[in-house]
């Protein structure tokens, strides 16, 4: 078993995992599994942890990975991609969309359409910028945010490989076979893949919290109301003691009729 401690904003992509197995371990010691019948191909790491690697192979098997230091974590979106492919993602104004690609040898061309402020990031973190952002001989990831709304922007990359190159082609969005995950110090929860956020049990949380503050707000306003009209009634009270007795009027109504409404606005005045 091979053991590697990863940092904290490393983002993980395994290419070549044939018969590899694995675990990640976060900081307080919580493990779960990867790669394997659990199809956990590429892990963001939210705090440190260790990725510990094995085989139950009686020969050695090739196991080869990507990996991103200091990965941007305000990714609105994260598409992943293995191996060779042409693909086109499509931005929206106020999201800040992230493709990642990769792979051992070959060559990305990259096409923009529309106005957008991109960057383009190397293994090691620093920014591969270049005047026309066209080639790159080494994976790499973007991140892109168009500039005006209501205007179509998207990025297209043309990923070529090498034969040499024994990365396994797959492509993680939305509900594909393969997946992403971010650990932190005490979770290990899907990544954002596509337009909806598959972090579900974090939506319902959200949700539920809002149900109690909306609740809570409401009992606080009944306990209010009520303390407030019970301090309202003893100057009532007052007001009666001091009526006449009653007498009947002109119409046949007494006067306690006639005034059945409540005058405490005007007590003082009695």
């Amino acid at each position: 078993m091979s053991v590697y401690s990863i940092p904290k904003s490393s983002y993980i992509v395994f290419t070549e995992f044939q018969n590899i197995k694995g675990n990640v371990v976060t900081s307080k010691g919580k493990k779960f599994e990867i790669l394997g019948s659990t199809n956990i191909v590429a892990i963001y790491f939210n705090s440190t942890g260790n990725i510990s690697l094995y085989t139950e192979e009686s020969s050695p098997q090739a196991c080869k990975l990507v990996h991103y230091r200091d990965f941007s974590p305000n990714c609105t979106k994260i598409i992943t991609i293995s191996g060779p492919r042409t693909y086109i993602m499509d931005g929206k104004y106020g999201e800040n969309s992230c493709l990642v690609t990769a792979f051992s040898l070959g060559y990305i061309q990259t096409i923009e359409f529309g106005a957008m402020n991109s960057s383009y990031y190397g293994a090691d973190g620093i920014d591969q910028y270049t005047f026309f952002k066209i080639f790159f001989f080494s994976a790499q990831y973007t991140n892109f945010t168009p500039l005006y709304p209501n205007e179509n922007v998207s990025l297209k990359y043309e990923i070529k490989t090498t034969n040499e190159d024994r990365s396994l082609k797959y492509t993680i969005e939305d509900d594909s076979d393969y997946k992403a995950y971010y650990l932190t110090e005490k979770s290990f929860k899907k990544l954002r893949t596509g337009e909806d956020n598959t972090d579900i049990e974090m939506s319902t949380i959200i949700w539920m919290s809002c149900m109690i503050v909306v609740v809570i707000l409401c009992i606080v306003g009944v306990v209010v109301l009520y303390v407030f009209l019970r301090k309202r009634r003893p100057a009532h009270s007052r007001h009666e003691d001091k009526e006449e007795p009653t007498q009947p009027t002109t119409n046949g109504e007494s006067s306690q009729e006639k005034y059945s409404e409540p005058l405490v606005d005007n007590a003082d005045q009695v």
